[in-house]
């Protein structure tokens, strides 16, 4: 099975940093939200609805169906969703995140201008809020938008706030030495910089606690929430970081990632600022240039913002693999997804 890191296009409604909802003014439909018959089956579950056929709504709509009582969500948040999406036409389901991966949007002005609806529920709740939403527009490849015919069958879409992940981790960075790598991050700039006498090319994978959190332990096969930056060993470039961007969320499995970052990161506690230094048996391989993946031994700092139980199916998004084109973002799934929204 080949391990992929090149990010490919989802049919859902998100990215690295925003969900993307092509969205027209509000509107009612001839069916209602609240009308909709909701069992979360206590949010640990794909959820299931009933609802009469064809569900047709004539603009969007949002319902609260459930109301959390976590944490409060503000403005600049990293939120995980777990997310689920029944056909108005016969109300099968159309995919869920519940067996794979959760999504993870931000909330912000991108958020705001492009889901106005979404962003109105989200900034205002609370973790553990469910909610449905569902629209008549949707958007092509090419960005343009369609309305939908009167009557038309739309899809009733559930979501779920599950965590309100932190920006980074917290405490003071230990100070590893002159002969090891230095990181620094202000704001969300981050810089990762080898010294000059780095000694001989690693051999096996070492790993170095910059802070060492007090949260949940994280294990092999569980969605891990992070920010990282990476750099080759051989000539201290940055291939990848995402320390500007939305957390990446990717299951931590040698079937989807290079094995030096399940090594590195298992036994690690949630709120942990890791140095992963990975030979290049156990990152890309003696093929990684033909493959255009970064070549050589790497080294990560990778901060551990959250985790989650591993899915029920095992596709998931990923974190750096080992083959396909490199990215600026983690590579992302094609399980079953939702549709586009709209």
């Amino acid at each position: 099975m080949k391990k992929k890191f090149a990010a490919k296009k989802l049919t859902w409604a998100a990215t690295s940093a925003v969900v993307v909802l092509a969205l027209t003014a509000c509107g009612s439909g001839t069916q209602k939200l609240e009308d909709v018959d909701y069992d979360m089956k206590g949010a640990t579950a794909e959820p299931s609805v009933g609802f009469e056929t064809p569900f047709a709504a004539t603009g969007n709509q949002t319902h609260i169906i459930e109301d959390g009582s976590g944490d409060q969500v503000n403005e600049g948040d990293a939120l995980v969703l777990n997310a689920s999406v029944f056909s108005g036409a016969d109300g099968k389901s159309q995919g869920s995140t519940y067996t794979s991966s959760p999504l993870i949007i931000e909330v912000n002005d991108q958020l705001k201008e492009n889901a106005p609806e979404i962003y109105d529920v989200v900034s205002q709740a609370k973790v553990g809020t469910s909610f449905s939403y569902t629209t008549n527009t949707t958007m092509g490849q090419d960005g343009t938008k369609s309305t939908s015919s009167p009557g038309s069958a739309t899809n009733v879409e559930v979501y779920t706030i599950s965590q309100k992940l932190p920006s980074s981790v917290e405490g003071e960075q230990k100070d590893l030495g002159a002969d090891k790598p230095k990181f620094t991050l202000e704001g969300n700039k981050a810089t990762l910089t080898l010294p000059e006498n780095k000694g001989d090319e690693p051999k096996e994978v070492v790993t170095d606690d910059l802070i060492t959190g007090n949260g949940e332990t994280v294990n092999e096969g569980d969605t891990v929430y992070a920010r990282y930056i990476g750099v080759t060993w051989n000539d201290g470039k940055v291939f990848d970081q995402n320390y500007d961007a939305a957390p990446a969320a990717f299951q931590l499995s040698k079937d989807s990632l290079v094995e030096g970052w399940v090594e590195g990161l298992a036994g690690k506690k949630v709120g942990s600022r890791v140095m992963v230094t990975i030979p290049t048996d156990k990152a890309y391989g003696e093929n990684a240039k033909e493959n255009q993946m970064p070549e050589g031994p790497l080294v990560f700092v990778v901060d551990i913002l959250g985790r989650s139980d591993a899915p029920a199916a095992t596709e998931t998004q990923s974190a750096p693999a080992e083959t396909g084109e490199a990215s600026s973002a983690p590579a992302q799934s094609e399980t079953p997804q939702p549709e586009e929204s709209k």
